[in-house]
């Protein structure tokens, strides 16, 4: 890719919160807006869930170069951002 061609895909992203209810209680997650849609940092909804049935945990496997999740295992913080 070009670099005048890098430079036009290029995309903004807002940072903003979402509400979610869970179990009848409501919380509020971090999330990004990206030409108009909403993301949620992965790690961020496995913290959110770390405590339900749904529950899962979340690696990085340095080797492979793959994200790794592991449902029914509790989350543990892992900074994937410095892997």
């Amino acid at each position: 890719m070009s670099p005048a061609s890098a430079q036009s895909n290029k995309l903004e992203a807002s940072k903003a919160s979402q509400k979610i209810i869970l179990g009848g209680k409501e919380f509020e997650l971090n999330t990004y807006t990206i030409d108009g849609k909403t993301y949620i940092k992965l790690r961020d909804f496995a913290k959110f869930l770390s405590t339900t049935s749904k529950k899962f945990s979340l690696s990085y496997d340095k080797d492979q170069k793959l994200p790794v999740i592991k449902t029914m295992d509790d989350y543990e913080y892992e900074n994937l951002e410095d892997n």
